[in-house]
């Protein structure tokens, strides 16, 4: 992978891979649990519906452009 920021040069990054692809959502899940929290400060619920909310859009436009 390559790291680009606006105005920097570009950086290479080497990144470890999980076991399983959900090994850092587990961990953070964990970490919020232990502290009490409801939502995570890395991915908060309004980020997530928003994903969601394009992920629904885009299934939708794909699931239409099939028949």
């Amino acid at each position: 992978y390559v790291l680009c920021v606006d105005g920097q040069p570009e950086q290479p990054i080497t990144l470890r891979q999980s076991d399983n692809g959900y090994t850092y959502e587990v961990s953070e899940v964990m970490a919020c649990l232990r502290a009490s929290l409801l939502e995570s400060d890395k991915m908060p619920l309004d980020e997530t519906l928003a994903i969601m909310k394009t992920m629904d859009e885009v299934q939708k436009v794909w699931l239409t452009a099939k028949r």
